[in-house]
């Protein structure tokens, strides 16, 4: 992965297999949406709205603190 400024680049064989091999790469895929979401503002900026609300809800919820305190309650057992 190169750095440049505040974008990151990926190697085009890591993109070429996202795109045309049907690679698994969250990042890419992240990526590739980024920067189509960033060129559909220059042309219709509602639908790109849409499209990044679209694309937050679908993300999973990253684990909260609260999630962590949940503790499991099972029925006390009885000794006699």
């Amino acid at each position: 992965m190169i750095k440049t400024h505040s974008k990151v680049m990926y190697p085009v064989d890591r993109i070429w297999r996202w795109a045309f091999d049907g690679s698994n790469d969250h990042e890419v895929k992240v990526y590739m949406l980024e920067n189509y979401i960033e060129s559909l503002k220059r042309i219709d900026p509602a639908a790109a709205d849409e499209l990044n609300i679209l694309i937050y809800f679908s993300e999973p919820s990253k684990t909260s603190f609260g999630d962590q305190l949940k503790i499991s309650y099972e029925e006390p057992q009885v000794r006699i």
